[in-house]
């Protein structure tokens, strides 16, 4: 990407779909796996997973990508439901 197209750093990104932050902690503790041993596991510390089940922080979708491959599902099934 040219340097000129790259937003500044910092800048807002548009908000990506929500995680559906109930589903993401229950599949997380049905795998035996506590938040100190997964969030390395998936690349993150356990303060941003912990952010991420408590809704304060959304994650890349990368980190999505990782987190849902652990938990052996699509990144789909932790997004939180249209209403």
């Amino acid at each position: 990407m040219p340097e000129s197209a790259r937003p500044p750093r910092g800048a807002h990104r548009p908000p990506g779909p929500k995680i559906d932050t109930d589903e993401l902690r229950r599949r997380r503790q049905a795998s035996g796996v506590p938040v100190l041993e997964f969030a390395p596991q998936v690349g993150l510390s356990p303060q941003h997973l912990w952010n991420i089940e408590n809704g304060r922080k959304q994650p890349s979708a990368e980190a999505l990508g990782r987190i849902a491959r652990k938990l052996g599902c699509k990144p789909s099934d932790l997004l939180a439901k249209a209403a």
